[in-house]
């Protein structure tokens, strides 16, 4: 099987961190979505997300954190974006 080519490349001094576009398919209609690979801390995780263009923030967001030897960055952030969701609801 190819290696998939990654849709975008965070770089930072020598981090980088990848963005793969993929697509779901439900009932014939395809759903775009992307994920970032986020190997800030101890294990690799996977974060995906439906816009490309957050998806391309995210990154470098996670490449500024890990490039700053600060995992925890990436922590608050998601935190950040989780209570900013909360009041729309």
């Amino acid at each position: 099987m190819a290696k998939r080519k990654p849709f975008y490349v965070a770089r930072e001094r020598g981090v980088a961190v990848p963005v793969y576009k993929y697509d779901q398919r439900k009932k014939g209609k395809s759903y775009p979505y992307y994920t970032v690979v986020d190997q800030s801390g101890d294990t690799r995780r996977l974060l995906t997300l439906s816009d490309p263009e957050d998806a391309k923030q995210k990154a470098d967001s996670v490449a500024q954190a890990i490039r700053a030897g600060q995992p925890e960055l990436v922590e608050f952030d998601a935190l950040k974006l989780d209570l900013a969701g909360a009041g729309s609801a």
